[in-house]
């Protein structure tokens, strides 16, 4: 399928008190990256090396949030990752592998989406999101003709180790997903994510929100 390691998201209930954490955590300021107009959603991007990066997302309060995931992320009180991305050039093939690893799966078609950057350059893509959030599955992203996020990112940190724990392990195996660098998908009881990244501030390790939200609403 082409599957490579995109991005991890990182939600927080106010976007500059998330990157006032996350420089605490890493030594590193991230980048604000603009808003996604419709879902209510902001984002500052933090660069992990190898086209890899941590998105922190947050409400837009800019934004009539009523109705999207700017709206959850408000009431979250909290902050933690909730999801991981795979970058592919067909997403085709994807909805194909996820039919065969998961026979419950109801086909969902890719999403439209966009955010305009701070330097007014718009950035278009593509996004499936499986609805198996929950299960330890990543949203699945093409880039289409867009330059990618971390084209501009300083890239001062770097991913040492990538853990899914989930019941459905095999399946995501079966996807490719264990595969892919710096990945490891283990058997656990409840979804957890954790992601360990080597910084200027030393080591640090990302947990996942508990519990983790049932699905990703955008």
């Amino acid at each position: 399928m082409g599957l490579e390691l995109d991005h991890f998201m990182w939600v927080v209930p106010d976007l500059a008190s998330g990157m006032d954490e996350i420089e605490r955590l890493t030594g590193v300021r991230p980048i604000p990256g603009g808003a996604h107009e419709g879902l209510g959603t902001r984002n500052a991007l933090l660069g992990l090396g190898d086209s890899v990066y941590l998105e922190i997302l947050a409400p837009d309060p800019e934004q009539d949030m009523a109705g999207t995931m700017g709206a959850q992320l408000a009431h979250l009180g909290q902050s933690g990752l909730v999801a991981w991305a795979v970058r592919t050039e067909n997403l085709a093939r994807v909805v194909d592998g996820l039919s065969a690893s998961f026979p419950d799966w109801q086909a969902r078609k890719p999403l439209d989406v966009s955010r305009k950057r701070p330097d007014g350059q718009l950035i278009e893509w593509q996004l499936l999101l499986p609805g198996l959030s929950h299960r330890g599955v990543p949203f699945f992203i093409d880039w289409l003709t867009s330059p990618h996020p971390t084209q501009d990112l300083p890239e001062e940190c770097s991913v040492e180790s990538f853990v899914v724990r989930s019941a459905d392990s095999e399946s995501l195996e079966h996807l490719g997903l264990g595969q892919l660098r710096s990945v490891t998908i283990v058997p656990g009881a409840e979804v957890t994510l954790e992601l360990e990244l080597q910084t200027p501030a030393g080591k640090t390790v990302l947990t996942s929100l508990d519990p983790l939200p049932d699905d990703i609403r955008i």
